[in-house]
């Protein structure tokens, strides 16, 4: 059961990330579930997916997806209103849960979850004053988080570039890498050298533990927590 399916206007309704792991990543039952929790990312106690490839395009509805039912109603909403992120969005919570027919705190709760996946950025809040919020478009959402999109799945390696060949081999040919991933991993880490260290030591212990559609998004968070020096 995914996020969107089991959350619902009726309270309790949220996913734990302990809980929905395995389902939503197709792992390996030796798995370790511990090390998958640090790299996956949540927002509000719920799980977040990582970006891998699909048959389209990334947008904002894929990201959404993940969160509570209102938040898939309160960011095109919002988006309309301030005409494509030019002006603030500041209706009071009240208003937009007699307009939505949502509890007022499902609608706080929604708002945050939001500011938490970086949709939205508060820039004011303050006590007895209408909160007011700048809402991003997605193509500016994923300039601000690289490598957390998902991406159309029509556009493997460049032949010409060796890094994509010498991981697919290093996989046994049972992974391939699309060239976006491939320029991702190099925005992390410009040595190939060292990204192929790395992913050697990825495989080793974890790798080829997943399906392998998550093999290069896990890849990329385990890029990402060592270059800030996080055990995983």
């Amino acid at each position: 059961m995914s996020i969107s399916e089991s959350n619902s206007k009726k309270p309790g309704g949220e996913n734990q990330c302990s809980a929905s792991m395995p389902s939503r990543l197709n792992v390996n039952e030796n798995a370790s579930i511990m090390q998958l929790q640090k790299a996956v990312p949540s927002v509000a106690g719920k799980c977040v997916r990582l970006a891998r490839t699909y048959k389209f395009e990334c947008c904002e509805q894929w990201h959404l997806a993940d969160l509570s039912p209102v938040c898939a109603l309160l960011y095109p909403f919002a988006y309309k209103l301030t005409k494509g992120t030019t002006n603030e969005f500041y209706p009071a919570a009240l208003v937009l849960a007699d307009y939505f027919n949502y509890s007022a705190s499902r609608i706080r709760d929604g708002l945050k979850e939001l500011i938490d996946l970086g949709f939205f950025e508060q820039t004011r809040a303050k006590k007895f004053r209408t909160n007011k919020y700048r809402v991003l478009s997605h193509k500016e959402w994923a300039m601000n988080h690289p490598g957390q999109c998902a991406s159309k799945g029509n556009t493997p390696h460049d032949p010409k570039d060796p890094l994509g060949r010498e991981l697919w081999a290093m996989t046994g040919r049972s992974v391939k890498f699309q060239q976006s991933q491939i320029d991702n991993l190099r925005n992390l880490q410009s040595e190939d050298s060292i990204i192929k260290e790395r992913f050697a030591e990825f495989w080793e212990k974890t790798g080829d533990t997943l399906d392998v559609q998550e093999v290069s998004p896990h890849f990329y968070k385990f890029m990402e927590n060592t270059a800030h020096g996080v055990q995983i």
